[in-house]
């Protein structure tokens, strides 16, 4: 275009100068320039901001103030942008003029919310009452101003984005219940530091047997088994489990399941959870974590439950199948060797077993 130079200013055809700008879209009115320049950092942050890496440029509507949420605006290279100029004399009729200025290659386009800010105000600062504060922390006495502090609580946590997205919110669908029969429930957890443990399954002297139907009866209920011999199966279940709560009070999941395999192998295990929902109970930390607690006992209270606390370990999983690798045929080991193999391969069984408790 530039054999077109000597056309006149307000002509369809100008020249296109080779000077080249960057340009910044203010999410905002700009009525004081180098209130606004400031508000980026001033120049030396825009310059950093071409120069370096990130290709973004921080803008902050209250530069003085720390606690204000800054917006991130994008850098966009290329496009054929040119910054134009529009004039026109006051209070006059003749047509505006226009004048190309300069070539835009960088811009800084800000997308984020300009609104999502939080303001560090405290109105009530002034008149809050302190006759309840101690008289070593009135504000009389604090340092350094001698003088009551704003409560200036900043979120924790602003938003994960700021700019707009179209958020496709999904109702959780309830499932009502079906007609005598409800959800199945979970063996119940507990704080190690509640004041009580849940209470045991009502028993007197003489109804042992009364109570482990009764417990029969409300796991039968919470695993919404109707089928007559689903009920047997699980009364027979409920009863070899209070047998083995009878010996020690508590127990880890995958030793309990075989203490019940070796013992009592005719006794089906698949409403197990059902059934160790009505006779036992969880802590969710302390030393007896996630194991198996008879209900109404209190291992806190109990020093001799002290043997029964869970160790936890983790192993890499290549361990395991180190030993079990089978050896390659015609290769032999000498005594030592074959002992020393014996007895890792004894310990990886056992760890494989009972990965994450040792409380034999």
């Amino acid at each position: 275009m530039s054999g077109h130079a000597d056309q006149a200013p307000g002509s369809l055809i100008q020249p296109v100068p080779s000077t080249s700008y960057t340009a910044v879209e203010y999410p905002g009115y700009v009525r004081n320039a180098p209130r606004a320049v400031k508000t980026l950092g001033g120049v030396e942050s825009i310059a950093a901001a071409l120069d370096s890496q990130t290709s973004f440029l921080k803008l902050s509507f209250r530069p003085d103030d720390p606690t204000a949420h800054p917006l991130f605006g994008d850098m966009h290279q290329g496009g054929h942008t040119l910054l134009l100029r529009v004039s026109r004399k006051l209070n006059s009729d003749a047509p505006p003029k226009s004048k190309i200025v300069a070539r835009i290659k960088t811009t800084f386009r800000f997308s984020g919310l300009a609104d999502f800010q939080y303001l560090p105000l405290d109105p009530t600062c002034a008149s809050r009452d302190h006759t309840t504060v101690p008289p070593e922390n009135l504000p009389e006495l604090s340092e350094p101003s001698k003088a009551p502090e704003p409560l200036l609580v900043v979120p924790p946590l602003f938003s994960k984005t700021d700019v707009p997205i179209e958020y496709g919110f999904k109702q959780f669908k309830y499932k009502p219940q079906e007609a005598g029969g409800t959800s199945p429930q979970t063996v119940p957890e507990t704080s190690f530091y509640a004041p009580s443990v849940p209470p045991a399954v009502p028993q007197t002297t003489g109804e042992a047997q009364e109570s482990e139907e009764q417990a029969a009866e409300g796991a039968e209920q919470d695993a919404g088994v109707e089928a007559a011999a689903g009920k047997e199966q699980l009364s027979a279940l409920v009863s070899a489990i209070a047998s083995q709560f009878k010996d020690r009070p508590i127990w880890g999941l995958q030793l309990l399941t075989e203490q019940l395999k070796r013992k009592q192998p005719d006794v089906p295990l698949g409403n197990l959870h059902a059934a160790l929902s009505q006779l036992c109970y969880r802590f969710r930390t302390g030393p007896w974590r996630h194991l198996l607690v008879r209900r109404g006992y209190d291992p806190r209270q109990d020093s001799d439950s002290r043997k029964y606390q869970a160790v936890t370990y983790t192993l890499p999983r290549t361990w395991y199948d180190k030993f079990t690798k089978p050896r390659p045929a015609g290769k032999a080991s000498t005594p030592a060797e074959g002992q020393q193999e014996g007895n890792e391969g004894a310990a990886a069984a056992a760890a494989k077993t009972s990965n994450t408790e040792a409380q034999r």
